[in-house]
């Protein structure tokens, strides 16, 4: 009886991963921009930022790093008609092609059936100091002049997804990455 119960277990674990690989993300936002602190939100102009903030910002760089943080808002739809989860999802921010950021949301995360739609955050963490050099610097600032409003030229920001699933004591990968491509305009 343990044995059955242990594979029909298995099998829906597998099952859900199965329908994971068909769930349908688009990256919905992108909110919660924060550099070295400092709120980002409605700044357009050097004279939107407090003196605290601009002696924040002059500090860090100074330091020689510039940390910045935002919430990738991806959404997830479920075509299917029973969930579809997964355990662990590492991810890879690509802007304009250039890498700028990688991670993992170490939880269980379970899309519901029928088409509805679920957010799931991503937050990322990124020294800008070390990333304006070259390509990505350019393609970083590009994203950053896009969300504060001040962007001449739309970005092209993408996640590479791998989501894995608890398989009775492993952790199974699923095969190759799932690839959502969004282009973000001032």
């Amino acid at each position: 009886m343990v044995l059955i119960g242990s594979s029909c277990s298995i099998l829906n674990q597998m099952e859900d991963m199965k329908r994971f690989s068909e769930v349908r993300f688009k990256i919905k936002d992108i909110n919660e921009l924060t550099i070295a602190g400092v709120d980002m939100t409605g700044k357009r102009s050097f004279s939107d930022f407090t003196f605290t903030e601009t002696a924040r910002l002059t500090s860090k760089l100074a330091a020689d790093e510039l940390p910045a943080q935002f919430t990738v808002l991806l959404q997830a739809t479920n075509p299917n008609d029973k969930r579809a989860a997964m355990n662990r999802l590492e991810w890879r921010l690509l802007i304009d092609k250039q890498q700028i950021s990688t991670g993992a949301i170490e939880e269980y995360v379970a899309i519901p059936p029928g088409g509805s739609k679920t957010i799931v955050p991503v937050k990322v963490n990124v020294d800008v100091r070390q990333l304006l050099t070259g390509k990505s610097g350019k393609a970083l600032m590009n994203l950053v002049s896009n969300i504060t409003g001040q962007g001449s030229q739309p970005s092209e920001l993408s996640m590479e997804l791998s989501p894995s699933i608890k398989v009775g004591n492993q952790m199974l990968d699923y095969p190759g990455t799932i690839t959502v491509k969004n282009r973000v305009r001032n």
